[in-house]
């Protein structure tokens, strides 16, 4: 509300029918009291008031300033003045989201979509973008004509391919935020779980197809793969039950990845048993760490 003083800076007094009056560039009306009996003498004054609305334009431009003069029909006040300052506070908030809930393979394309709110009071004319941590270009609109009001929003939209080392770390998650020229919101995080499936297979030869003598010495090969989703890490090893040291080399560096494969080695003596039996078969089955592969036989 603003109070308008009203000054008879004349050396007569203002009487009736003459009434003061106040115009003001900003309010419609002001509403001003009759003069007091007798008029308004010299020097004396009379109060006039108005309430004003505060606009978003005003907040924008961070005062408001108000020009009034003061009439009684016959002379005019100078202008006068009054300029309020506005208390600014920009700000900004992310929500993150996506429509996938999780993960199982190397390649998955997975969609993010930014709600950028303008949460603070006044309205932001500076385009609007989104910063995440693995996706180097995220896509904003353009603002409304005229900036993004207090309260309205935009929505960015991204996309993200999932990794490898996504699927062994069992999880991906993204930290976003969004910027507004010097207005910046807090950063919002987003994870989405990736379903590890480890596995192993083995696969079991020799280049023996017969034998017919004791001691004949066979050779054997394992050629063990990772049919998982995730790289093994632990030192793959074989169990045979008919020989008691296979050797199986190192893992590649960084470990076995989803596809790769090692292949083992061993040899078995063949016994006066077996050749009585008319063959002889191994089981075998490989493991690493708390992975086994199926068992196979030869």
């Amino acid at each position: 509300t603003y109070t308008y003083v009203v000054r008879n800076t004349g050396n007569v007094t203002i009487v009736a029918p003459a009434a003061i009056s106040v115009s003001d560039n900003k309010i419609a009306a002001v509403s001003c009291p009759a003069l007091p009996p007798g008029g308004l003498a010299p020097n004396a004054t009379l109060t006039c008031t108005a309430p004003y609305t505060i606009t978003q334009a005003d907040l924008d431009a961070g005062s408001v300033t108000n020009i009034a003069t003061a009439t009684d029909g016959i002379a005019t006040s100078p202008n006068a003045t009054a300029t309020i300052t506005a208390t600014q506070s920009p700000a900004l908030a992310i929500l993150k989201s996506t429509t996938t809930t999780s993960f199982n393979t190397v390649g998955t394309i997975v969609p993010y979509s930014y709600r950028v709110t303008n949460a603070g009071n006044v309205t932001l004319t500076q385009p609007i973008t989104v910063a995440d941590n693995k996706i180097a270009s995220v896509s904003c609109p353009a603002l409304p004509p005229g900036g993004l009001a207090p309260g309205s929003f935009v929505t960015c939209s991204g996309s993200y391919t999932i990794t490898q080392v996504d699927l062994d770390a069992g999880a991906v998650t993204n930290t976003a935020s969004a910027t507004s020229g010097t207005t910046t919101s807090p950063t919002v995080s987003l994870t989405i779980t990736g379903t590890q499936t480890p596995a192993l297979t083995i696969a079991k030869t020799s280049t023996t197809t017969s034998f017919n003598a004791v001691g004949t010495v066979i050779p054997y090969s394992y050629r063990v793969t990772n049919s998982g989703n995730v790289t093994l890490t632990q030192p793959i090893s074989i169990t045979d039950n008919k020989i008691a040291a296979i050797s199986c080399p190192a893992l590649p560096v960084g470990g076995l990845a989803p596809g790769g494969f090692v292949t083992c080695t061993a040899t078995y003596t063949a016994t006066q048993a077996d050749l009585d039996a008319g063959n002889v078969t191994n089981t075998a089955s490989a493991r690493s760490g708390t992975t086994s592969s199926p068992t196979v036989s030869l």
